[in-house]
């Protein structure tokens, strides 16, 4: 599963943030996921007193279903798919992956791999990140292809204009760096808050080999790199279970990728 372009884009943005002040970045993927509320319709029926008539004599009601007709089955409640709902007790479950899915969410684990440039300099300054990335996984019976027709990240970074200061720094100078995407910084109120996006121009598909053992996708890429991947199919939703590893810090990081069937 092609992720590594978006890592050195995250990595570009960091390093340019952190020019100015002369420290090197940390790398890695993050996301931030706007939480949706699912809504759920209810019904009530409400029967009076005077539409109902207690039957007279012994009455004797057959409570049981009849043979022919089909007792609905209780298939539980919609597959959790927001980042904060989903990867929290992840377990892998495995399931039928055949067919055509669509990415839905790339979950990473921000504070893990993620570190903030100004963060012993200035305790109190703030970097999130979000990371966008859509796309089609086409499974047979022995192949992945891997179609992305997006992948961007945004990083924003918040930092109190009374540190920039302590530090002979100002918003501007920081957003005046030669190197790196180009960075936006405008002081708001009490702080200086610079943002930088970077996209990446979509590719040719990248096709992969995978068999299916047990709970896991055992994936091995054109280039002969294997990767075993714990997944759980649940209804026409799956989460798949991604261990990044930082080539230049070897820091490790559990991420997710929500894909919705087609």
């Amino acid at each position: 599963m092609r992720r590594n372009q978006l890592a050195i884009c995250l990595a570009v943005l960091v390093c340019a943030l952190a020019l100015a002040c002369g420290s090197d970045g940390g790398s890695d993927d993050s996301q931030d996921v706007t939480t949706a509320e699912d809504a759920a319709g209810t019904a009530d029926a409400t029967q009076t007193d005077d539409d109902a008539t207690e039957p007279e004599g012994d009455v004797t009601a057959d409570t049981q279903p009849s043979e022919d007709v089909e007792t609905p089955k209780d298939v539980g409640p919609p597959a959790p798919f927001l980042c904060e709902e989903a990867v929290p007790g992840f377990e892998a479950c495995g399931g039928e992956v055949k067919g055509l899915w669509d990415v839905v969410e790339y979950c990473v684990d921000f504070e893990a791999v993620f570190e903030n440039p100004f963060g012993e300099m200035c305790p109190e300054s703030t970097i999130e990140g979000q990371f966008n990335m859509a796309g089609v996984f086409t499974f047979d019976d022995t192949t992945i292809t891997s179609d992305f027709t997006t992948q961007e990240v945004a990083i924003t970074m918040t930092i109190p204009n009374e540190c920039l200061t302590d530090l002979s720094l100002t918003c501007e100078t920081i957003g005046e760096g030669d190197e790196g995407p180009e960075l936006d910084c405008v002081t708001e109120g009490e702080f200086c808050v610079c943002s930088a996006l970077h996209s990446d121009a979509p590719e040719d598909p990248e096709v992969s080999d995978y068999v299916i053992d047990g709970n896991n996708m055992v994936i091995t890429d054109a280039d002969g790199t294997v990767e075993t991947i714990p997944y759980c199919v649940i209804g026409d939703r799956v989460v798949v279970e991604i261990t990044d590893v930082d080539d230049e810090t070897g820091k490790e990081s559990i991420n997710y990728m929500l894909l919705e069937k087609q």
